[in-house]
């Protein structure tokens, strides 16, 4: 796969997860379960982190990003699987389909 490409398919994938958790944090019981797993709340923080740095770096065309993209793609596997974990822990139905790379 071409850089651009993997680059607008990791873009694509941070903005699904982002939709995720807008819909994950406003859930009732999110701060409940949050402080049960504080785990997993810093893991997403963290990544949610990561992103944001990526996507600053594309807006500034970033001569670092090739160098950045393995590291991401394997944060944005594990992001989905915790959102997975989320989604299951405060019942939604089912999880919208991720996307994978």
């Amino acid at each position: 796969m071409l850089l651009e490409d993997r680059i607008q398919h990791l873009l694509r994938q941070i903005e699904q997860q982002e939709r995720r958790w807008d819909q994950v944090s406003a859930h009732p019981s999110y701060a409940q379960f949050a402080a049960r797993e504080p785990v997993l709340r810093q893991s997403i923080a963290r990544i949610r982190h990561i992103c944001a740095c990526f996507r600053q770096a594309v807006a500034h065309n970033d001569p670092r990003i090739p160098h950045y993209l393995d590291q991401l793609e394997e944060n944005m596997f594990y992001l989905a699987r915790d959102m997975d974990q989320l989604y299951a822990a405060l019942g939604f139905a089912t999880p919208p389909a991720r996307v994978l790379h």
